[in-house]
């Protein structure tokens, strides 16, 4: 069984820059894939069928495996990546003796509010300094 990484705040701060860099990495390589998406679903379906090819599937394939190699560094940070185009990442972190999540978007300078494990974004809460 993997424990899992707690951060403090200042640890997270510390990572922000380097986050700003992989999640827009992230996210350019979602958006690559975007337009090949149909494509993949029906080759996908043609080949359960018995045949197909995909002409863009060079394309695809590069920017899943760039994904999935940001994918891997996130999951193996211990932080979590709730929505790619927004850039939304939760760290696990204690606060009043219980396991938390501070909760930062790439668009925000810093990370300023935390939430329950249960809940989410819309039940943020500012952290207090």
């Amino acid at each position: 069984m993997t424990r899992q990484r707690i951060f403090t705040l200042e640890e997270a701060r510390e990572l922000l820059p380097e986050l700003r860099t992989r999640l827009t990495a992230l996210r350019d390589a979602w958006k690559a894939m975007a337009p090949y998406r149909e494509e993949a679903r029906r080759l996908a379906q043609r080949v359960d069928e018995g045949g197909g090819t995909m002409t863009n599937a060079g394309l695809y394939l590069r920017s899943y495996r760039d994904l999935m190699r940001q994918m891997k560094y996130f999951e193996k940070s211990g932080i979590a990546v709730k929505d790619i185009s927004t850039g939304l990442v939760d760290f696990p972190s204690i606060r009043e003796g219980r396991v938390v999540f501070l909760c930062w978007q790439m668009e925000e300078e810093t990370i300023t509010h935390w939430h329950e494990l249960e809940t989410g974004f819309a039940a943020r809460q500012p952290l207090e300094d």
